[in-house]
């Protein structure tokens, strides 16, 4: 068995701004939660560009994965390997 090759994702400028936030806010009352919140974050990332069809299909956009942290998604375009958005769900 061989190991997957090595791909790339390009986080795009308003899902990177958007972990940002919520890792500032989270770090205003505990800052080692923020930085542990953002490496869980980050190692699902990593997840993804390892093996990207790990994440659950979009119903609407068959080519959109996604995972989910708690209550936080991350939505990945696996044909052009990009994040599309992360953000907060209710």
């Amino acid at each position: 068995m061989s190991l997957p090759t090595k791909k790339w994702l390009r986080w795009f400028v308003s899902a990177a701004a958007d972990l940002d936030d919520i890792v500032e806010h989270i770090a205003k009352d505990k800052p080692t939660a923020a930085l542990r919140f953002a490496h869980k974050i980050k190692t699902r990332v990593e997840l993804l560009r390892l093996f990207p069809y790990v994440g659950a299909r979009c119903a609407e956009h068959p080519r959109v994965r996604y995972l989910v942290h708690v209550q936080y998604m991350v939505t990945v375009h696996s044909f052009r390997s990009r994040i599309l958005s992360f953000g907060r769900f209710a």
